[in-house]
């Protein structure tokens, strides 16, 4: 199984990352979002968070990529995300739960 950062980039003052996973016969994109630490949802299991929506929903949530840094994210490895399964339309996501988080928190 091969695990590859494919971006890292900031909008709005938070951070996301794109990585790409395959596995031999299934490959696949996902995002993940920094959460503030002054955030309602910092630390929150992603299970736990409803009012942010994504492709697949939320199926990550914890400390990666950076010490201290706590992250939600989503993947494409579903069953309809073929047409979803490609960098721009992560990456869209990821600044979509970047805007979400920030209205969440005014």
């Amino acid at each position: 199984m091969s695990f590859e950062v494919i971006t890292v980039g900031i909008f709005k003052g938070s951070s996301y990352v794109i990585t790409h996973i395959d596995d031999g016969r299934y490959n696949w994109y996902c995002g993940y979002v920094e959460v503030p630490k002054n955030h309602i949802y910092f630390e929150q299991h992603y299970d736990d968070i409803n009012d942010i929506e994504c492709h697949g929903g939320l199926t990550y949530s914890g400390y990666r990529f950076r010490d201290g840094a706590y992250y939600i994210g989503f993947d494409t490895n579903h069953f309809d995300s073929e047409p979803c399964n490609n960098v721009v339309f992560v990456e869209n996501e990821c600044l979509n739960i970047i805007d979400q988080l920030i209205k969440l928190n005014n």
